[in-house]
This record gives C-alpha cells, structure tokens and sequence, in this order.
C-alpha cells in the first residue's frame, strides 16, 4: 500500500510509551490500570483491586509489547517486560 506512512505504527508506540509505567512494580506485573492522558495515580491513591492484575492480561501485554519492539525497531518494550516473563 503505497499511500500507507505507518500512521498506525506511530500511534501504536505512542501509546506503548504511554504504557510504560505500568511496569515499575515491586511484583514484576504490570498495573491493570494506566490513565493514557496523565500516567499512574501515585501509590498511596491505589487500593486493593486497583493493584490486582489478571495475569493472563499480564501475559497478553507481554507478547504485544514483544512485537512492538519488533515492529518498531525499538527495544525498550521488549526489555521492559522480559524480566517479568522470569516470574
């Protein structure tokens, strides 16, 4: 497709940048909630279910993070979450 500019591919790591954050947890799981506009709420704001991360969502961020690194070229995503896969 020649009139393709990876449009799709730019918003994408955009919002895998914007993700980020969700990792830098003591348990090495993501957050399950990251607010896309103003990143993750401050600790003492989490309560209880707000900290639980279904671990199949866990895992399917994992693989998507892994091709998108891929995809763009850019390592970060995969290094991010490779630690986590040693849970």
């Amino acid at each position: 497709m020649q009139w393709y500019q990876d449009e799709l591919l730019h918003m994408a790591k955009d919002v895998g940048l914007r993700l980020l954050p969700a990792f830098n947890t003591s348990s090495g799981l993501p957050y399950p909630r990251v607010n896309l506009k103003h990143g993750l709420r401050s600790p003492e704001s989490r309560t209880g279910t707000e900290t639980d991360t279904c671990t199949a969502c866990a895992g399917t961020i994992i693989l998507e993070f892994a091709a998108l690194s891929r995809f763009t070229g850019d390592p970060v995503f995969e290094v991010k979450t490779d630690n986590h896969l040693l849970l």
